[in-house]
């Protein structure tokens, strides 16, 4: 014999009712931590990714120092280089 309520739903639907969204609370929790995971994970990566950033950052500043060094030797050398040569024939003559 099944009871009926005053709305005339059966007991068993509200109670199969109550398992569906039980079952869904579940699954959604399930999910929140899933995602939660996958947060500190991404969270990780962009942490390590940061991290080369700022080695890539600290390397490219080193190779123009010395690109620039290099410039400016080279120029500083030629123009010793002709000052001497000038120097040299100017004493010869």
């Amino acid at each position: 014999m099944r009871r009926e309520g005053q709305s005339g739903v059966k007991k068993e639907d509200i109670v199969t009712w109550q398992d569906t969204i039980e079952n869904d609370i579940d699954e959604i929790r399930g999910d929140i931590r899933r995602l939660q995971e996958k947060q500190l994970i991404q969270d990780q990566i962009i942490q390590s990714i940061q991290s080369d950033l700022e080695e890539i950052k600290e390397d490219t500043k080193w190779l123009r120092r010395t690109f620039t060094n290099a410039i400016v030797t080279s120029v500083l050398t030629a123009v010793i280089g002709g000052a001497i040569t000038v120097i040299f024939s100017l004493l010869i003559e």
